[in-house]
């Protein structure tokens, strides 16, 4: 559910005669789907033993994953509707907030015509706003990826030398498609409004909040015969958009090791590296317009009836889950056909403002020396070195300008432009092993790394969606890498031969973090036609007239950093005393809390209206992406003769899934603590074949994610199936 304080709310929470704010729903969002995933691979290698020192090898795999999503899903919006809380008997419970409580609601039914058990009033509402619209629609998308990799190479092993060298190539390209047909469930077919949004069916809905899981649906009058009947949907809109990419890679590199006989020293390590990458895509997509004025009726032979039981793990809660849309399966094999019922190009055509292309060259070079000596008569073993990293990028693609065409009407166009930049990093690195016994080892190590950021963000175009609900995406061709400073301590204790405890610690200096940063409304969307009787479009209207919608932008940033801290845990152990059966039983344990610490003046979200002071901001911190502060997982496994099985329970923290995102209203989505079990299992039938058993989620864990706040009201849960499968491998 997308959630906000509310704003416009007449409800007095205290008696205190003044109107207080709560958390209370905006919007839902429902899905039911399928997956259906072919995985076809192929490799192979080959090596030559040319001399007793010296050997060639060759090795090679080929992919080929086609999966296709079949999704059906509901939306139920305010659609200008006041969404007041309308129940006298509505319950709340109270959430912390930045250290205020606030109401959250937990049930009651909201969009009833009535406020506070009284009917509205003509000064509270100037039309029948009340109550939320519904809209149902197909997803039929599917993404078909063709991946290859091939390496050819040699090494040369003698006492003293030994040199690798390699030259490889990778490469991956990728079909992804996606047919929406989003209907509205309308009123009045007989209307001469109903192919409008006027025409809209306003339905109340009940909403309730019991632990952790939710229930809500239509409340009041039986709407379930009218929203099975096509008669009453009316089309939107049908967006039919396809994603191509490619991504090659080309590398080469040459390391050698020299063995010395000296006094500390044992051996050094030199090499160099070169790679060659390149990323691109392009979108094609196409949309018809706002109601063309179709019905469910002239779709009726490709619509289908949701199975109805979406939620039948709670049958006391109240659902919208039986309605009709497009036949997932049928949008995607009958693709061509809708788009001639609905008048769209059938062949498509590419955007070339939404495209974008990455070439990156690297070339570095090594030096490492690995060392064995004593100190205070300890045996030590360790290595010390530096990497020099130098990047060369190309960014380009499509830049948007306004022009004054000769009617005097502004117009959008695009040219191309291209944005190049070069930068060096030296990453040093030293690592200290002290055995003080042969059970124990003193691990210290310390080193430079960095990441560089992902190719869509170094996109210099935009990704526009056909919704001014979600923000458009910037990339940034000018984003520098992440850098860190690592340093991290350890002791193992190796207890029985198998067998081994370990305590690490460690602490990270981020600098030159990738940031996500909302800009409210911030661009011009111009693949959205502006429409001045959709009371959604108020104040949306691109300045100096030119065409499209007033969206949010939200662009990657390079900021300062902070830092990590953190230790962990680790044991393994195979149980040996065990009867001859069980001989083959282990654990591997760990757990592991780590605390991040960022700048609060760079990393922070827009405060919500309710916690503002004097009508000023607060400032209020955010973490690092996907940083949970205790995590841990246990596994317990078997492996003797042909049998091998693993369970492994695991658990985190709620950690920050986004600092700004769509389903939140443009604040933080967090992703709350969970915990999931797993397991597998392998049986080798004989030389050749294994049998192979996995399941994932066997305890069908929910994930539910809080918005703006750890514990802040859901934004969106999701109740993930067990996943279950079966194989068999062979080996020849």
């Amino acid at each position: 559910l997308r959630v906000s304080p509310g704003i416009r709310n007449s409800v007095d929470l205290n008696d205190d005669g003044i109107n207080d704010p709560y958390y209370k729903p905006g919007f839902s969002d429902l899905q039911f789907g399928l997956q259906n995933i072919v995985n076809s691979a192929f490799s192979g290698s080959l090596e030559w033993q040319a001399q007793d020192d010296l050997k060639f090898y060759a090795e090679g795999s080929f992919t080929d994953i086609n999966k296709q999503d079949l999704k059906q899903v509901a939306s139920m919006g305010a659609a200008s509707s006041d969404l007041e809380l309308d129940d006298p008997n509505a319950t709340f419970r109270m959430v912390e907030v930045a250290g205020y409580q606030v109401p959250m609601l937990t049930s009651g039914i909201i969009g009833g015509g009535v406020l506070n058990g009284r009917a509205d009033l003509p000064s509270e509402t100037v039309a029948p706003n009340d109550g939320v619209q519904i809209r149902a629609k197909n997803l039929s998308g599917s993404r078909d990826t063709q991946s290859y990799v091939a390496a050819f190479g040699s090494e040369w092993d003698t006492d003293e030398l030994n040199i690798i060298g390699e030259i490889s190539a990778a490469g991956s390209d990728t079909t992804q498609t996606d047919l929406k047909s989003i209907f509205q469930f309308q009123n009045d077919p007989n209307s001469e409004s109903f192919h409008t949004k006027e025409g809209r069916q306003r339905v109340p809905f009940y909403y309730t909040l019991e632990g952790d899981v939710l229930g809500y649906g239509p409340y009041g009058e039986d709407y379930n015969e009218r929203l099975i009947d096509p008669a009453y949907w009316s089309l939107y809109q049908v967006k039919d958009i396809d994603f191509y990419y490619k991504n090659k890679e080309v590398a080469a590199k040459i390391d050698s090791t020299m063995f010395l006989d000296i006094p500390f020293w044992t051996s050094v390590k030199a090499g160099v590296r070169y790679t060659d990458r390149l990323s691109r895509r392009d979108k094609q997509e196409q949309a018809t317009a706002i109601f063309p004025g179709l019905s469910g009726l002239d779709f009726e032979e490709y619509l289908v009836q949701t199975p109805g039981d979406f939620f039948s793990f709670n049958d006391n809660g109240s659902y919208l889950d039986n309605f009709l849309t497009v036949d997932p399966l049928m949008g995607a094999t009958h693709r061509e056909d809708i788009r001639d019922l609905v008048s769209l190009d059938r062949n498509g055509y590419i955007d070339p403002i939404q495209g974008f292309k990455v070439d990156e060259n690297t070339l570095s070079y090594y030096i490492r020396g690995d060392f064995e000596t004593e100190l205070l008569g300890i045996p030590a073993r360790g290595n010390i070195g530096i990497r020099n990293i130098r990047t060369r990028q190309v960014a380009s693609g499509n830049e948007l300008s306004l022009i004054v065409d000769e009617n005097d009407e502004i117009q959008i166009i695009s040219e191309d432009f291209s944005t190049t930049q070069n930068y060096s990093n030296d990453l040093p690195s030293a690592s200290l092993v002290l055995a003080p016994t042969e059970k124990l080892q003193l691990r210290f190590g310390y080193a430079q790394i960095m990441r560089r950021p992902n190719f869509a963000d170094l996109s210099p175009t935009y990704m526009f969606p056909l919704n001014i609900g979600t923000g458009v995406k910037e990339g940034d061709p000018t984003l520098r890498p992440t850098l860190a400073e690592q340093f991290d301590a350890g002791i193992e204790y190796y207890f029985r031969k198998g067998s081994v405890a370990s305590i690490g610690f460690y602490k990270k200096n981020m600098k030159s973090v990738i940031n996500n940063k909302l800009y409210w409304q911030g661009i011009c969307n111009p693949r959205i036609e502006f429409d001045a009787n959709d009371p959604a479009h108020n104040g949306l209207r691109c300045a100096f007239g030119a065409p499209g919608v007033k969206v949010n932008k939200i662009v990657p940033e390079n900021i300062t950093g902070g830092t990590i801290n953190g230790v962990e845990l680790s044991f393994l152990h195979y149980f040996r005393n065990l009867p001859k059966r069980f001989r083959g039983l282990g654990v591997v344990a760990n757990y592991a809390y780590q605390k991040g610490e960022r700048p609060i003046d760079e990393v922070n979200f827009q405060t919500p209206n309710f916690l503002r002071v004097n009508g000023e901001n607060q400032l209020f911190p955010l973490n690092f992406t996907r940083l949970s502060e205790n995590s841990y997982n246990f596994t317990l496994f078997y492996e003797r003769y042909r049998l091998n099985w693993r369970l492994r329970y695991t658990y985190r923290d709620n950690f920050l899934l986004s600092p700004s995102i769509d389903i939140a209203n443009g604040q933080p989505l967090y992703t709350a603590d969970r915990g999931q079990l797993n397991g597998s299992l392998s049986y080798k039938i004989n030389k050749i074949f294994t049998v192979t058993f996995n399941g994932v989620n066997l305890l069908k864990s929910r994930k539910t994610n809080p918005g703006v706040f750890p514990d802040g009201p859901i934004a969106r849960m999701s109740d993930s199936d067990r996943r279950i499968s079966l194989g068999i491998r062979a080996k020849f």
